[in-house]
């Protein structure tokens, strides 16, 4: 390790489970310690760079204040909007760590957008979700012995509202089958409501593994402001793990597809979505999709590259402190 290699706290709003603390901080500690930074998982006093992922409490707030006046570099990351944000921070605390941090970095540009709208006193940053799972590079899965095109969604429960609309036109689809990977002990009586789908439990060790099972993973962000700022990491994980994507022609998917070379593949209504689904029942051109879209997802979402962002931006910002020209807040 560098001298000058700032050593990182990286504090989750929750476990390696949750999907956005695994992709916003234990993904990125990996591509930290990789290139070569100090990273610690919790809050210590011996650090340089700060990271407190959007779950803030009281004690978070004390924390940042103590560490601020010690002029260490802190950053508050928020990837999430309303009702999804409040589930993490009370609207108090998340005011105070607006004033506290040097930066508050986020997952999509439509997030940064609505941030830097409404809170036009912070600095915003765009650091975006890195391809989920641990990934060491872009897959293929085994080839199926499916008779059948088997679709997929998953999600955490709490957006199966954005699938659920959908699930009439997948189901008349001829040949082919719906999965549903969740949580599902949060989704409870809804599994009941669609029987022709087959939902199956998430789990951390498992979930790839399901996803491989299957042909094309059908995603959408369509609904209401808060699921139109959602990141693409859905998109990118299933690319990277060997699924080419249908998605819904919403702002990160959008950008992503055109990006990928996917464009053709996404989607505004039941009509357009099983038209491109029909598409790639053939599996040469699933393959084909796979070789364009996966080298342009690994180069720009790997996540040793999503780390190195990170690590670029805590320098600069450590550069203006130790100058004594950075503009922080009070």
């Amino acid at each position: 390790m560098s001298a000058t290699s700032p050593h990182f706290a990286l504090i989750p709003a929750s476990g390696i489970d949750t999907a956005s603390s695994r992709i916003r901080v234990y993904a990125l500690q990996r591509g930290l310690q990789n290139a070569g930074c100090r990273t610690t998982i919790g809050f210590t006093l011996t650090a340089d760079v700060y990271f407190f992922q959007k779950g803030i409490r009281a004690e978070n707030v004390w924390q940042a204040r103590l560490v601020k006046t010690l002029r260490r570099v802190i950053i508050y990351d928020v990837d999430d909007l309303g009702d999804a944000l409040w589930h993490w921070v009370a609207p108090r605390h998340f005011r105070a760590m607006l004033r506290i941090a040097d930066t508050v970095t986020t997952c999509s540009l439509p997030l940064l957008q609505h941030l830097a709208k409404n809170y036009p006193t912070i600095t915003v940053a765009n650091i975006p979700n890195a391809i989920d799972y641990f990934p060491s590079g872009p897959a293929r899965r085994p080839l199926p012995s499916n008779t059948q095109l088997r679709l997929v969604w998953f999600g955490n429960s709490s957006n199966f509202w954005m699938i659920e609309k959908y699930i009439p036109a997948l189901l008349a689809i001829p040949e082919s089958e719906l999965w549903i990977i969740s949580n599902l002990d949060e989704l409870g009586g809804r599994t009941k409501t669609h029987p022709g789908v087959r939902f199956l439990a998430w789990s951390l060790g498992d979930f790839v593994s399901m996803l491989q099972q299957c042909d094309v993973a059908v995603l959408t962000h369509d609904g209401n402001k808060e699921a139109l700022t959602k990141g693409n990491n859905r998109m990118t994980t299933a690319i990277t793990w060997g699924l080419p994507v249908v998605a819904s022609r919403t702002p990160e998917y959008e950008r992503t597809a055109d990006e990928s070379g996917t464009s053709r593949w996404l989607f505004s209504n039941p009509r357009e979505l099983v038209e491109a689904i029909e598409h790639l029942r053939n599996e040469k051109v699933r393959t084909d999709y796979l070789d364009v879209a996966q080298p342009a997802i690994w180069r720009r979402y790997a996540p040793p590259v999503i780390a190195t962002s990170l690590a670029n931006l805590a320098f600069g910002l450590r550069a203006h402190k130790c100058s004594g020209s950075c503009g922080v807040k009070s």
